[in-house]
């Protein structure tokens, strides 16, 4: 048992899971950019603001009232620790972060 071959896994996704949102490829790319962006902007406020925290998560005070900057700020912290001992993920961090940090800017 081998599962599905990995050419074919994004064509069988994207039959069980549809598209409800119409994300195209151009689309994609579009908030793909944004959130390029929005996270250079979000490294940019977080280095301003590094000594202006005033609890225990780690984000600046500043920050948490950004709107998609919270978003780039919360999963940076969530995928360093959601399952930080699995390989496979942590292999494919990158791509996940990706798909996250564009979803955010397209959903924010």
């Amino acid at each position: 048992r081998t599962g599905i071959p990995s050419n074919l896994r994004g064509d069988v996704w994207c039959k069980a899971i549809g598209n409800a949102l119409h994300v195209t490829p151009e689309l994609y790319q579009i908030f793909y950019n944004h959130a390029l962006n929005q996270r250079h902007e979000t490294t940019a406020v977080a280095l301003t603001m590094e000594d202006d925290t005033g609890d225990d998560s780690g984000i600046p005070l500043g920050a948490k009232y950004l709107g998609k900057e919270h978003s780039m700020q919360l999963i940076e912290m969530d995928l360093g620790r959601t399952f930080p001992h699995v390989k496979h993920f942590a292999e494919h961090k990158e791509t996940l972060r990706e798909v996250l940090q564009t979803y955010a800017c397209y959903r924010p």
